[in-house]
């Protein structure tokens, strides 16, 4: 299920409504269309993976999280690689994992 940035739901919404409708997993992005910023600060975001995670086990569900980072899909042009190397972006992706399992 593709839940883009989580449309402004707190975590425990989120998996409510997943869990509603039957869903196994989810996507969600740490990009923020209601800021000027292109994405959400990585511990912020892999908090709220987190919460995402918990609340869907409190209900009983061990939801399957793809934390897609928006990034990489910004990368593509050379103003935004020069701010978002690599090896930030690999930070960002391992501290998502990690915060998910």
């Amino acid at each position: 299920m593709d839940f883009e940035g989580g449309y402004q739901l707190e975590p425990a919404q989120i998996a409510q409504r997943l869990i509603a409708i039957g869903a196994a997993d989810m996507n969600l992005e740490d990009s923020d269309d209601h800021s000027d910023a292109p994405t959400v600060d990585a511990e912020q975001h892999a908090e709220r993976l987190a919460a995402v995670k918990a609340a869907a086990r409190a209900e009983g569900v061990d939801l399957v999280l793809n934390a897609r980072g928006s990034i990489s899909r910004q990368a593509l042009t050379a103003s935004i690689r020069s701010r978002w190397p690599r090896q930030r972006r690999c930070q960002r992706s391992l501290r998502y994992v990690a915060s998910s399992t």
